[in-house]
């Protein structure tokens, strides 16, 4: 047995607390994650497109190659984490994707990138089949849609920083540096979630005892898993379309610059600041020493009101600090893939709270699971009505419907864990995301082909498949498993 399946009650109360130290890793661990594959997306229209000159076909097919590789790593790393256990499992995926994200920084053909998302897609897999085990662990049942909400609102998080990112250090650098900060960044996490990862306490619905290993086999005899599979390979294709084709959709079709991310304004850069000032009249020059002036006596006036102490420092601070800082917001709150991000994430978290929120109150957890599949689903129709918008109506339209599409993905992952025996979460996790992998291999070729084949309406024919995917999933989840059952393996 391994000793992280061992419960411990008589910690209860810190593990309570602590398992939201456990909640943020599983966040930073999925925004890792996401920077390092959106990466090559971001890139793509002003650095690769030039350099490798290659077809939309083309970079389907790389695409593809990432997801057949996430797909095998998927399933490999299901039947790992349930046979040696969340703690080394997720160590082993992040150093293996980790390293693989540096390597792209060697490649330089078309077929070296596919080489190198192979092995970064095999890497990956293990992400979610280990945060959705490790929720499963820490978390009673009534709140892992939420906490599951709250681990993959960092693949939000990772789509809204990586162009914040990414494109000013490849202005700066290169592209080659993007990938290899990124597979730095993934090693960081893993000093931190081997001290910081302990035994997971009891909840209401362990059986308690050594956990039993779960037979693949037995497992595809299962209506629920065939429902789980059935949804991942319908919907997931379609967040795969968002990160790896919205840059490009921004570009072609709504004629976005996406080179200006990567050049910071002047005043934003410290470098660039003297010399902007020492160009400037006299009295620009004297009002915004006047206006620095004001911003130190402020926080000195306000530190020695408190009190001489680093915490009172750091609040009389604070104030001057955002003052300072709001022409950078303003500035990255004027891109429209940082807004659209932005918005998934907090509409996602907030659905996520409505649902915990609902099964708190009594609710039964089986028709608040239902509901609100239903109503992710609905959310994402009107996406069929983007063509045609102008930059940012589509912004916000895509907006909502890739919300509704997080908030989905955090309760499909939830009726993994109701349906099943904690011995087989990750499994059954493994499958079904290979499943979605299965249909996130295809898309990106067929988008490609389709993209080539009608560059003027290309995206209309993949929007609509976007709009109904949910919807037709949702019935045939609802048909195989109408009461959110717990399946006999």
């Amino acid at each position: 047995s391994h000793p992280e399946f061992m419960s411990t009650p008589a910690s209860n109360t810190g593990a309570s607390s602590h398992r939201w130290v456990i909640l943020a890793l599983l966040f930073f661990a999925t925004t890792i994650n996401y920077i390092d594959r959106s990466i090559l997306s971001l890139i793509k229209p002003e650095y690769l497109d030039k350099e490798l000159g290659w077809t939309n076909t083309q970079y389907g097919y790389v695409n593809s190659a990432f997801q057949f590789a996430y797909a095998l790593g998927l399933l490999g790393f299901g039947w790992f984490i349930d046979r040696f256990g969340t703690k080394i499992g997720y160590t082993v995926s992040i150093v293996f994707w980790s390293v693989a994200a540096a390597g792209h920084a060697a490649v330089g053909s078309v077929m070296g990138f596919g080489v190198a998302r192979v092995f970064l897609g095999l890497g990956e897999g293990g992400n979610f089949p280990a945060a959705i085990k490790t929720v499963a662990q820490w978390f009673p049942r009534a709140e892992r849609a939420f906490a599951n909400a709250l681990f993959n609102s960092g693949s939000n998080i990772g789509s809204v920083v990586a162009p914040l990112v990414v494109l000013p250090v490849a202005a700066a650098w290169g592209w080659r540096s993007t990938f290899v900060i990124a597979g730095i960044a993934g090693i960081i996490w893993v000093f931190f979630w081997l001290p910081l990862f302990r035994n997971p306490p009891q909840q209401d619905d362990d059986a308690g005892g050594v956990e039993e290993k779960v037979a693949w086999r037995s497992l595809f005899k299962t209506r629920q898993a065939w429902a789980y599979m059935v949804c991942k390979i319908l919907t997931d294709p379609v967040w795969w379309f968002y990160l790896i084709w919205l840059p490009d959709y921004f570009k072609k079709e709504q004629h976005l610059d996406l080179k200006h991310l990567g050049a910071v304004p002047g005043l934003l850069n410290p470098l660039n600041v003297s010399a902007w000032l020492a160009a400037q009249s006299a009295a620009v020059q004297y009002s915004v020493y006047a206006v620095l002036a004001c911003i130190v006596i402020w926080a000195v006036l306000g530190f020695v009101k408190a009190g001489f102490n680093l915490a009172n420092l750091g609040k009389a601070l604070l104030a001057p600090l955002v003052i300072c800082l709001l022409p950078f917001f303003a500035w990255m709150f004027s891109q429209p893939l940082v807004v659209l991000y932005t918005i998934v994430t907090v509409l996602s978290i907030f659905a996520g709270w409505l649902v915990k929120r609902f099964a708190e109150v009594g609710h039964d957890i089986v028709k608040v699971r239902k509901v609100s599949m239903l109503i992710f689903a609905l959310c994402s129709l009107p996406i069929f009505f983007v063509r045609g918008l102008g930059m940012w109506e589509a912004v916000f339209l895509i907006a909502f419907a890739a919300s509704a599409h997080q908030a989905w993905s955090a309760s499909i992952y939830a009726t993994v864990s109701d349906t099943f025996p904690k011995k087989a979460v990750a499994s059954v996790s493994g499958l079904g995301g290979f499943a979605g992998s299965l249909g996130g291999m295809v898309f990106p070729i067929v988008a490609g082909m389709v993209l080539d084949a009608n560059p003027t309406g290309g995206y209309a024919i993949l929007f609509s498949f976007c709009a109904f995917a949910y919807v037709v999933a949702f019935a045939i989840h609802h048909i195989l498993v109408p009461k959110l059952e717990m399946a006999e393996v």
